[in-house]
């Protein structure tokens, strides 16, 4: 993962930035029994490490099985809410929009706006109502990017990017996760391939040097990929 990854995606329960990466709070690192007592606060923090980890690397399927295991003892309307808006987010990433709107739904979040706002929630609801198949919702959304703080987030250029694959949108698609990696520097498995196929499929085809150029530099993406891309 790219050290300029943003941190932060994970909304619910995010761990502390100084948070060891390893095995879970308890675990024995040598594979021998472990007779340490784990306290539930550990056990909390260490959800928290590995569902940040999984979000952050674009493993949506990870993060949304970490998801459903999460501590829930205490957990209040806002971490319930919080909750439903990231199991919807990894949801539309994993191309299941239909289950990203059921989601939502849980949160009361069903209806858009008359006219697009510069409020992530509500363009996350316009992406999985786009990836749905509501046009009205896609042009909402486009709309979107259009002013404001958000429409020059990372953010954005994800929740379009998903959006316009489902709506089989590849210009769109392509110049959201070329920025994705050009702009904001997130490289993983997910980001990566597209930005490459992205590049080579933005090339002048009428011309052999261009042609070329173009796969040498998205070869050179996919060298710069995490292992397994």
């Amino acid at each position: 993962m790219s050290p300029e990854h943003p941190a932060g995606r994970a909304t619910v329960l995010r761990p502390a930035a100084d948070t060891p990466a390893g095995a879970p709070s308890g675990a024995a690192a040598d594979g021998g029994a472990d007779t340490t007592e784990v306290r539930p606060g550990d056990v909390a923090a260490s959800w928290c490490a590995w569902f940040a980890g999984a979000d952050l690397a674009d493993e949506p399927d990870l993060a949304l099985d970490l998801l459903t295991r999460r501590p829930t003892r205490g957990e209040g309307p806002d971490a319930r809410r919080a909750a439903a808006h990231d199991e919807a987010r990894l949801h539309l990433l994993a191309g299941r929009p239909a289950d990203a709107l059921a989601a939502l739904a849980r949160t009361g979040t069903t209806t858009l706006p008359a006219a697009p706002a510069d409020r992530p929630r509500t363009a996350l609801l316009a992406a999985c109502l786009a990836a749905a198949g509501d046009a009205q919702a896609y042009r909402w959304l486009l709309a979107g990017l259009h002013g404001g703080e958000w429409a020059a987030g990372w953010q954005a250029a994800y929740l379009v990017g998903a959006a316009a694959e489902a709506r089989r949108d590849p210009d769109t698609a392509d110049e959201m996760w070329t920025r994705v990696v050009a702009l904001h520097g997130i490289r993983t498995r997910h980001t990566l391939p597209r930005a490459a196929t992205a590049r080579v499929a933005g090339r002048d085809r009428a011309d052999a040097g261009a042609c070329a150029a173009a796969a040498v530099e998205a070869a050179a993406l996919l060298e710069t990929a995490p292992d397994g891309a």
